[in-house]
C-alpha cells in the first residue's frame, strides 16, 4: 500500500534518474560533436597530401597519355577499345584514388554527422512562412 509520502519519494527518485539520464545523453552528444570535428578536421588535413600523392601519381602514370588519344583520335580508340580498356585500367593510381575517396568520405560523412547534431531551429522557423505554391 502506497502512502502520501511514498509517492513524493518516487517522484524525487524518478527525478533524479531523469536528470542523470539528461546529463548522460548531453555528454554523449558533446562526446560525437567531439569526434565528428575531429573527423573533419582531420579529413581537411589529409586532403592536401592525399591531393599531392593522387596528382603525383597521374602524372607518373601514362593515364594521360590514354586520356589525350581518347580525345583526339576516337576512331582507332574505338576500333581497339578493348585494349584500351586494358591499357586504362592498367595504368589507373588505383591505391591513390581509394585513398583520396576514403578521404572525401570521411569528410562529408563529417559535415553531416555535424549537421544532424546542430540544432538548426532558426531555419526551421524561417521556411514555415513560407508557401509552397
Amino acid at each position: 500500500m502506497l502512502r502520501a509520502h511514498d509517492v513524493g519519494a518516487c517522484s524525487d527518485l524518478e527525478q533524479k534518474v531523469l536528470m542523470r539520464l539528461a546529463k548522460i545523453e548531453k555528454t554523449r552528444r558533446l562526446a560525437f560533436l567531439s569526434m565528428s570535428v575531429l573527423g573533419l578536421l582531420m579529413s581537411i588535413g589529409a586532403s592536401v597530401p592525399a591531393v599531392h600523392y593522387l596528382s603525383t601519381a597521374m602524372s607518373n602514370s601514362s593515364f594521360v597519355f590514354y586520356a589525350k588519344l581518347l580525345i583526339s583520335d576516337t576512331g582507332v580508340v574505338a576500333s581497339l577499345w578493348k585494349e584500351f580498356a586494358l591499357s586504362i585500367a592498367e595504368s589507373l593510381p588505383v591505391m591513390e584514388l581509394a585513398f583520396v575517396t576514403i578521404v572525401l568520405f570521411l569528410f562529408i560523412s563529417s559535415i553531416r554527422a555535424i549537421l544532424v547534431f546542430l540544432p538548426l531551429t532558426h531555419l526551421r522557423g524561417a521556411y514555415a512562412g513560407m508557401s509552397h505554391n
